[in-house]
């Protein structure tokens, strides 16, 4: 609440508090005393009016009010100060200083209620220490009548009762800054200790006295006044006429009392309901850090307390929405940074041919994007019995690869028991996790998440991601990280596919150009020519090879070499000798002779595309010759056969294969040798 809508006597309390500090709750009572003057006047007059009393009668009652006031009033103080220990105890501390809930509640209680038994001591105290003695004393003394006591009696009860009751309305505004010092800061403290009167006990405690009192004294003066109007000697139209002052004095006197509490209690009831319709107007339109003030300790002061406690609720309740809205916004951010993350590594890694750039881009990019202490990849062996750590991205992970580390599949680490059962695992604290395999390499883990690498049912290693943060991963992780390895184990599986095709065609090219060169050579023997020469469009048998045609043929590019003029030396031509390739392997050399000194690299180029082309044809030629020998090889065969058939007898068979063989293979001499049940068979 602003300073600016609080009443000016609450800042003058709330100043005076803040000045006396815990002395302040001897000032209390101070009002409750002061508010004791016009009450004991009301009680003076109606018993000077009911009772006529003599000088030397006053100057007693004078002398018995004296003597017996000052005890009273020591009571009263010692009562205040043994009520209120819990208070002075609080408002002493410093600003800042931690009280005891325990003490906490202690001293709201009490000063909850420190107002009705205030009122209620006073009440007592007065009517046992004071009324009873002092009438009994003054009735002794003063040798009063017998007929006054009543009188007596009754003013001294409206003074006390009038006194008690503006003791406890006094006392409790009075208390309104220290209330609002010692307010707990639990409502539930709050409203279990709240000690005050409700408003329906106050107003029935006050309207009560109110009409009892006035009719007392109405009916009491009344009666008095007639029986003097009676009395001998007396003149009655002047005590009837007194009597009717005393009466309308009395009813006014009534009316305005009703009239003040009324308003009074109107306004202990309205003020603190106007204020929390305000609050609850600005909790309302969204200030949730508003609060009620506390300050009455009746059912409006309750009604604040609830309203606080549900405004309590609902901020806590607001920002635990807030909280786990902001929770799930970050981790949503961080689950979409790791989904983005890896699909950057599942598309850097797929782009990757080479196994091992493969595996040590993967580890680095993993490490990088996901921020792990350490990535590396295992790989199973051939016999699936260790899973060998290929690729990793710490400097002790690059160390444990320097002398090949591995465990062994099902049995060592988590990596193994990974690398069996094909599912994944995390170790949220490995100093507590029996599987874990405690490494000197990477002493800074903490824990630590394995995923097995697999291709279909079949894992071929794992992935393993390590963290200097306990509790690092959760099962999100696990979901996330899971289907990077699954990618990253396609990956490396065509990596390995690839590398295997690519290692299958070089054996096959390799095999191919031994077959072709194994096949020219052949063609060579059978040829016994080294080459052709066309000169004038005539063509000749080639001498030996050139000095460029034998550079071409043993480096395989093609040699520019000038030739010069056996005198001078004059560069009078060039020669071009351009090898002739044929599955990587070269099986001639097509030489050139200009008579220019230079030729233009386009020349060059064509003749080396021409050369490309010859060979071709050459090798189709070969191809084409070596076709028509094995067509006519297996037509021989086929002849023999067909012949070797016609006969269903063994010699016959024999004489014909013999005969057909030696015809065919141009052989002089054939012979077919048998077992022992047969002879041998010779044609020559």
């Amino acid at each position: 609440m602003s300073e600016k809508n609080v009443r000016k006597d609450l800042l003058f309390l709330r100043g005076l508090l803040s000045r006396l500090g815990p002395r302040y709750i001897s000032l209390v009572n101070l009002p409750g005393v002061l508010a004791a003057i016009p009450t004991t006047a009301l009680g003076v007059y109606y018993v000077t009016t009911t009772v006529p009393f003599t000088p030397q009668q006053v100057n007693i009652l004078g002398i018995i009010l004296g003597i017996l006031i000052p005890p009273v009033a020591a009571l009263g103080f010692l009562n205040f100060s043994r009520s209120s220990a819990a208070i002075r105890a609080v408002l002493a501390t410093r600003p800042g200083q931690p009280v005891s809930p325990e003490t906490e509640a202690r001293a709201w209680q009490e000063v909850t209620r420190f107002s009705l038994r205030a009122a209620t001591f006073t009440f007592f105290s007065l009517f046992l220490c004071l009324t009873v003695p002092g009438t009994i004393a003054f009735v002794i003394l003063a040798r009063l009548k017998i007929t006054h006591v009543p009188y007596l009696l009754f003013g001294n009860l409206i003074t006390i009762t009038w006194v008690s009751i503006y003791h406890y309305f006094l006392t409790e505004w009075a208390l309104w800054p220290v209330r609002e010092r010692l307010l707990p800061r639990s409502p539930e403290v709050q409203q279990r200790y709240m000690a005050g009167v409700g408003i329906q006990s106050r107003m029935l405690v006050v309207y009560t006295a109110l009409i009892l009192t006035t009719l007392l004294m109405v009916v009491t003066i009344a009666y008095r006044k007639s029986e003097e109007a009676l009395a001998p000697g007396a003149n009655p139209v002047l005590v009837l006429q007194s009597m009717q002052n005393h009466i309308v004095f009395v009813s006014l006197l009534g009316l305005f009392v009703s009239l003040g509490f009324s308003l009074l209690l109107s306004r202990s009831v309205a003020v603190p309901l106007r204020r929390l319709t305000g609050v609850m107007a600005e909790v309302g339109r969204g200030n949730l850090g508003l609060r009620g003030e506390v300050v009455s300790t009746d059912e409006t002061g309750r009604l604040t307390v609830a309203f606080n406690q549900m405004v309590s609720q609902l901020q806590a309740l607001q920002a635990g929405l807030e909280e786990q809205v902001a929770r799930r916004t970050a981790e949503l951010a961080r689950r979409t940074a790791q989904l983005e993350a890896a699909a950057t590594v599942a598309r850097e890694a797929a782009e990757i041919r080479d196994l091992d750039t493969l595996l040590n881009e993967t580890v680095r990019l993993i490490s990088d994007r996901f921020g792990f202490y350490h990535a590396g990849i295992f790989l199973l062996d051939e016999r699936g019995e260790y899973a060998v750590l290929q690729a990793a991205s710490s400097e002790g992970g690059r160390r444990m690869l320097a002398r090949g580390h591995r465990l062994a599949v099902g049995k060592v680490g988590i990596v193994g028991t990974v690398a069996g059962t094909g599912k994944p695992r995390i170790a949220l604290d490995v100093g507590a996790d029996a599987v874990f395999f405690d490494n000197p390499d990477l002493p800074l883990t903490r824990s630590e998440m394995a995923l097995p690498l697999r291709v279909g049912e079949r894992v071929i290693g794992v992935l393993d991601v390590q963290s200097e943060e306990p509790e690092a991963f959760t099962q999100e992780d696990v979901a996330v990280l899971q289907t990077l390895a699954d990618q990253i184990a396609l990956a490396v599986e065509n990596a390995r596919t690839l590398e295997q095709m690519q290692r299958t065609v070089r054996e096959l090219e390799r095999a191919t150009g031994e077959y072709t060169r194994e096949a020219w050579r052949t063609v060579q023997r059978a040829r016994r020519w080294v080459g052709r020469r066309y000169r004038r469009l005539v063509a000749e048998p080639a001498e030996e090879p050139t000095e460029e045609a034998r550079r071409a043929l043993s480096e395989g590019r093609s040699v520019l070499q000038p030739l010069h003029e056996e005198g001078d030396g004059r560069v009078v031509g060039t020669r071009l000798a351009v090898p002739m390739k044929l599955r990587g392997r070269v099986i001639g050399v097509l030489n050139l002779r200009f008579a220019a000194p230079e030729v233009p690299p386009e020349t060059v180029q064509m003749v080396e595309a021409i050369a490309d082309r010859l060979t071709l044809a050459l090798e189709n030629a070969r191809l084409l010759e070596e076709t028509r020998r094995h067509a006519e090889r297996d037509r021989m065969i086929a002849e023999i056969t067909a012949r070797v058939r016609a006969s269903m007898d063994p010699e016959t068979v024999l004489r014909t294969a013999l005969r057909e063989l030696g015809a065919a293979l141009g052989a002089d001499r054939v012979m077919v040798r048998m077992g022992s049940a047969f002879r041998d068979h010779e044609i020559g």
